[in-house]
């Protein structure tokens, strides 16, 4: 009895254990196929994602995109919302890339999110919330060279020049040898009217072997504000050098200090050639002159029609047409007296064409004026004007 007992006990725990076993094979099967199938789908979207990098880097920035969208399909991590982030800015969706930084941001910040950030506000001419985020960046680490000089610009765009120094300071006493940053910092000294210092940062960028327009040009004109006359003359004379006279306010500007330090025959003959140079284009005015005038007409305004008309042909005398323009506008407000006069002195400028293809252009005005000019001649002769 006790044998047959312990027969029975034997065979249940064999089959417990059995039982067991299986179980546990089958668990162990399961778990290997999800950690295949996790680990195939892991692969899956690194793929995606390094073959959207190698696209990215040639510039092919469309099927790039396509990978990334393929990649989030897989998994919605920010690993790939910062490649299509990118991907945006590079296509030209600043608004969407800001808000999609906007949204990786609140769960994971990093600097690389907030300069993008940026450069999009900086892209759709937002300098002043551009400014907000590249400060943040210039607070965690002011070497940021890149960013410490479009924080610079920004600021300079928003006319905050206070605010700009006190970072380009900062930087400054970290590196006093970027030269590019200490232009910047010259230039911000200048615009606050620190002139002594500014003198003294834009000499050393000569020194050291930096030379341009701008860096003449604003040496010239602290010199100038301190009372250099002679030094403010001959910096003022490298920038116009430089500029190969054709910057009409820096000759005016050169012009004034060259009065102002004794030079003056060569002042006055410079302060000439930049009035010259700042004449506008008249017949660019004439032109647009010539559009208001057309405006007024379509609404019937023939008076202002005429003046605007007039003032077109006062600015340029080579356009025969306004000619014939005024001459109609008259007649449509029923002076009939001047648009006679402004008929024939249309027909007597295109008669008096030396070249027949500028008459060529005028063939079909001059035939209507010209009719129009005996239609006015019969109309007097009845009414007893002739």
């Amino acid at each position: 009895m006790e044998t047959l007992s312990t027969n029975n006990q034997d065979r249940k725990f064999l089959q417990i254990f059995t039982n067991g076993t299986i179980l546990a094979k089958f668990f162990m099967a399961v778990l290997i196929v999800c950690t295949n199938c996790i680990s195939a789908n892991a692969q899956d979207w690194h793929e995606l994602y390094k073959k959207g990098q190698e696209y990215e880097k040639k510039s092919i920035t469309g099927k790039a995109m396509t990978c990334y969208e393929e990649a989030l399909k897989i998994s919605n991590n920010d690993t790939i919302l910062r490649a299509v982030a990118n991907c945006l800015y590079m296509r030209g969706y600043y608004r969407k890339c800001i808000n999609l930084c906007r949204e990786i941001i609140e769960r994971d910040e990093n600097n690389e999110d907030l300069t993008l950030i940026a450069k999009c506000y900086e892209k759709i001419s937002i300098p002043d919330s551009s400014v907000v985020y590249q400060k943040i960046l210039a607070n965690r680490e002011i070497e940021n060279y890149s960013n410490l000089m479009s924080l610079a610009r920004n600021l300079a765009d928003i006319q905050e020049y206070d605010t700009a120094i006190v970072y380009l300071d900062r930087y400054y006493k970290v590196d006093s040898t970027n030269l590019i940053v200490n232009t910047q910092r010259a230039y911000t000294l200048f615009q606050l009217e620190r002139f002594k210092e500014a003198e003294a940062e834009y000499r050393k960028l000569l020194d050291a072997g930096m030379e341009n327009i701008g860096i003449n040009y604003y040496l010239g004109m602290a010199c100038s504000s301190l009372g250099k006359k002679n030094d403010a003359r001959d910096y003022l004379y490298r920038a116009v050098k430089i500029s190969q006279r054709g910057n009409a306010y820096i000759l005016a500007k050169y012009g004034a200090a060259a009065v102002e330090s004794g030079s003056v025959v060569e002042g006055r003959n410079v302060i000439e050639e930049a009035i010259e140079k700042l004449q506008p284009d008249t017949t660019f005015l004439s032109s647009l002159r010539y559009m208001q005038a057309k405006a007024y007409m379509t609404y019937f305004d023939y008076d202002n029609g005429i003046k605007y008309y007039k003032m077109a042909w006062d600015l340029d005398h080579s356009q025969y047409n306004v000619l014939y323009m005024i001459a109609r506008a008259y007649g449509l407000n029923k002076d009939h007296k001047n648009e006679e006069k402004y008929l024939r002195m249309f027909v007597d400028k295109v008669n008096a064409c030396e070249e027949d293809e500028e008459k060529e252009v005028y063939e079909k005005l001059l035939a209507t004026a010209e009719k129009r000019l005996s239609e006015l001649n019969v109309e007097k002769f009845f009414k007893g004007e002739q």
